[in-house]
């Protein structure tokens, strides 16, 4: 086994829903992008997978945040990481912050597990960590900020399980 750099970092991305924003959830398509604001995971070497959490969190979003985390640490082999968590994206305003916290998350376990992240990947640790969020999300937002590209979402009928289809916006973007 190679040995761990000394701290590892992983950036997910908050979005922007410009089009489906309530219809996703019923099956129907939403166009959604990628932010540059989000959240930073940042992990140092520690004896057990643990996450740091803020001071000014109410004692449910703590074990809200705990048990979220602990998802993902199930998911990608528990890594022995002290995480902590930096944003730049407000909270609970429809920018997806909980989405750019869960893939931060992702990417960075599967980092410190000696996987590359694939945006698949992350987004399927992600998912786990959304729904101990949002009970059944749609997908869009933890879809969108793996991807860091314009999404074209949709989720499957039956169980959630969702779809999308990435592109790649012209360079530079010009909006009228």
């Amino acid at each position: 086994m190679a040995p761990r750099p000394e701290s590892l970092s992983a950036f997910g991305a908050g979005k922007v829903i410009l089009l489906g924003e309530h219809s996703v959830v019923y099956g129907h398509p939403a166009l959604a992008g990628p932010l540059s604001q989000g959240v930073t995971a940042r992990a140092v070497p520690a004896k057990a997978c643990q996450l740091a959490l803020p001071s000014t969190l109410s004692r449910p979003q703590r074990a809200q945040l705990t048990a979220a985390f602990a998802r993902a640490a199930e998911v990608t082999g528990a890594p022995p990481v002290k995480v902590s968590l930096e944003a730049d994206l407000p909270l609970a305003v429809g920018l997806g912050s909980s989405a750019a916290l869960s893939v931060a998350c992702a990417r960075l376990l599967l980092q410190a597990a000696g996987k590359v992240p694939t945006p698949k990947d992350a987004a399927r640790v992600a998912w786990a960590m959304e729904q101990e969020f949002h009970g059944t999300p749609s997908g869009v937002d933890h879809t969108t900020s793996a991807a860091e590209q314009l999404v074209l979402y949709w989720r499957k009928p039956g169980p959630p399980r969702g779809r999308g289809r990435w592109w790649r916006a012209p360079s530079p973007c010009t909006w009228w």
